[in-house]
């Protein structure tokens, strides 16, 4: 028999749903509330694989049954996402931004969206806050899985070995591996299937190993036990919540608490007092029949507010936020979710549902094709259609591709050994030594290199400013990087080493951290070298620069002047900062070049070099390939001055 309605299962849902929306807006009060959707994982492998063994028990498993009630449940709120963030990205979003989203639609349609965000992860990975259907990627396990384990359950049923033991078995190797690569890569354990198949395979065990049992006398007896199950699986729910990070290794040994404690809670069902009175209250059902809308909708609303500069930073918008989550997601169940998985008129409105979501791909293709319409915006006063700016703002920049990341720029998780010999360059006698975090990566494309007589030597890493003895928790390497750079400078000095940094580190550059760069600088001119350039803090923007210049077009109709405020970050804290690096270069013979002095004045910065289609930066604070030459050219006087 399939499963009934179960109130204490939705009340779990609730209990999942409230966390990661918790987690998303206020990740200073539940800080593991992303566990939410691993409690969903083993919600989602239980209810499903129990109703597959129901049928194949009964004979009547039909999988073209299967796939059109998943899509009757998934695909009408999803589809109405979909046209929801597209209609407000064309509104909204710069062309790069909406050629993106063109990308992230797709890949949610296709069920993909996980491996989509896997493969885009990394250091210049556009940040999550630009993301409306990130959280589509836990969407794209569970429908993988569902491809794959039907099928299997298929093929395993009324065989000779136990499908019991069976899904132990393909759990433990799951867990295995994603015990492996939470360590090794830790991107690959948490958004790729087979990593994370045994959460839902917990789910399929419960279920299995209730197949031939039912509730009996010898089993009320042990009401007890079960009660104990059910608040010992709720003390693992609340420690999850409450004590994994983003910081742990997730999904790793502690991933077992939200699937212990899911499964300790499913296993007890209304024998449970936790189950009866807590989790099968009225608001907790309500919210656990809606709870499917409310995780679509909770996240691109966030996304959305913050692309507005809504204030997303303020108490009472995000309350807002909420509670416009939770009207739209009743809204949704109430008219859309529901109407669908009556049954019905089942044929065609799974048909109707298909044809829709194809509608959806078409549209994206559209976008996606036309590099997401940079026409948009070049009708506005400012901008001449021959000026094609929107276009080469967002196609024509290879950023972060010519800073050698992974050879010259260390990411996180490499090494001092990691730096390759193109690293160095061959020709000593002009040679310029830059050493760096990601910022001075970003200078690299501005020394108009040549690729066999190159001068320019590159000693780059991640969160890592050239300071000997500098430690962090974001890249533990960091020492040993910058003392594996200082030797190399010992061994062969350079003519010429250049020093830079966004510098904000440390907001003030503390008087220890000053004496430790002076420290740095006396070292490099006693190994022989001639010269040491410090560059200075670079004005920083509130967002990417390209989306700064293309929200001056929608709010004011014009592009901005070539020197502006709008947009622009901390300009005080940038002068303070510089004001300490002056007085530690000053103090240990270094040349000290401001770039604030050369790309800002009287409060403006530079936003763009001749016209708006050469963005300073692409994003943030890291140069651009122009603005990278622009910095380069405008100290090479510095450089070179007075240098015998």
């Amino acid at each position: 028999m399939r499963i009934g309605y179960r109130p204490e299962i939705d009340g779990l849902r609730a209990f999942a749903v409230l966390s990661v929306l918790i987690f998303h807006y206020f990740p200073e009060v539940l800080p593991g509330g992303f566990v939410g959707v691993d409690i969903f994982f083993v919600i989602s492998g239980y209810l499903i694989s129990k109703n597959i063994f129901c049928d194949l028990g009964a004979g009547k498993f039909n999988f073209l049954d299967f796939y059109s009630r998943r899509i009757r449940r998934i695909f009408p709120a999803l589809i109405l996402i979909f046209l929801f963030v597209l209609i407000l990205g064309w509104l909204l979003f710069t062309p790069l931004s909406y050629f993106r989203l063109s990308k992230h639609v797709l890949a949610g349609a296709g069920f993909v969206s996980n491996l989509l965000f896997w493969s885009e992860s990394g250091y210049f990975d556009v940040a999550s806050s630009s993301k409306p259907l990130l959280h589509l990627w836990s969407l794209g396990i569970e429908e993988q899985f569902y491809l794959l384990w039907p099928l299997a359950i298929w093929l395993m049923w009324n065989r000779k070995f136990s499908l019991f033991w069976l899904i132990i078995l393909i759990s433990f190797v799951s867990f295995l591996l994603n015990l492996y690569l939470v360590s090794y890569s830790s991107k690959s354990a948490f958004y790729f299937l087979a990593p994370r198949a045994w959460e839902l395979l917990a789910g399929a065990l419960l279920a299995c190993s209730e197949i031939n049992s039912a509730p009996n006398k010898a089993e009320l007896k042990q009401k007890f036990l079960l009660n104990f199950g059910s608040f010992f699986g709720a003390l693992c729910l609340i420690f999850g919540v409450f004590f994994i990070t983003n910081k742990s290794q997730f999904p790793g040994w502690v991933a077992l608490f939200p699937i212990i404690g899911s499964i300790l809670i499913l296993r007890a069902g209304n024998l449970s007092w936790i189950n009866r009175v807590i989790l099968s209250n009225r608001p907790m059902l309500w919210i656990g029949l809606i709870s499917y809308s409310l995780y679509l909708w909770h996240w691109p609303l966030l996304i959305l507010a913050g692309i507005l500069d809504l204030g997303t930073h303020l108490l009472e918008i995000r309350f807002i936020l909420i509670f416009l989550s939770f009207f739209l997601a009743y809204l949704t169940y109430k008219y859309i979710e529901k109407p669908f998985q009556n049954i019905a008129q089942s044929v065609f409105k799974t048909w109707t549902l298909i044809i829709a979501m194809f509608c959806v791909i078409g549209i994206s293709l559209i976008i996606f094709w036309n590099q997401g319409f940079p026409d948009r915006f070049l009708s506005l006063k400012g901008l001449a259609r021959s000026e094609t700016s929107a276009s080469k703002i967002i196609f024509n920049e290879s950023f972060g591709q010519n800073f050698r990341a992974q050879k010259c720029f260390l990411v996180n998780g490499q090494g001092p050994n990691d730096f390759e010999a193109q690293c160095r360059s061959k020709d000593r006698n002009n040679e310029v030594f830059v050493w760096g975090d990601s910022h001075a990566a970003s200078l690299y494309p501005g020394f108009n290199y040549d690729e066999k007589n190159g001068f320019v030597s590159q000693f780059t890493a991640s969160t890592c400013p050239p300071i000997l003895g500098w430690e962090t928790s974001m890249n533990v390497s960091c020492r040993a990087i910058n003392d594996h750079v200082i030797s190399i400078i010992k061994k062969s000095p350079p003519k010429i080493v250049v020093l830079y940094a966004a510098w904000y580190w440390d907001s003030y550059l503390l008087e220890e951290k000053i004496s430790n760069i002076q420290n740095t600088i006396d070292e490099i001119y006693a190994a022989g070298v001639k010269r040491v350039i410090i560059l200075g803090p670079p004005p920083t923007w509130k967002k990417n620069v390209p989306d700064i210049i293309y929200d001056h077009i929608r709010e004011f109709g014009n592009v901005p002047s070539q020197f502006t405020n709008f947009g622009l970050g901390n300009l005080s804290r940038a002068y303070l900062i510089e004001g300490n690096l002056k007085i530690a270069s000053k103090d240990a013979g270094a040349y000290y070049y401001s770039l604030l002095d050369a790309l800002c004045k009287t409060g403006r910065c530079m936003i763009y070099v001749n016209e708006a289609s050469n963005p300073i930066s692409m994003d943030a604070g890291h140069f651009s390939n122009i603005g990278a030459s622009t910095v380069i050219n405008s100290i090479r006087s510095v450089m070179y001055k007075n240098l015998e």
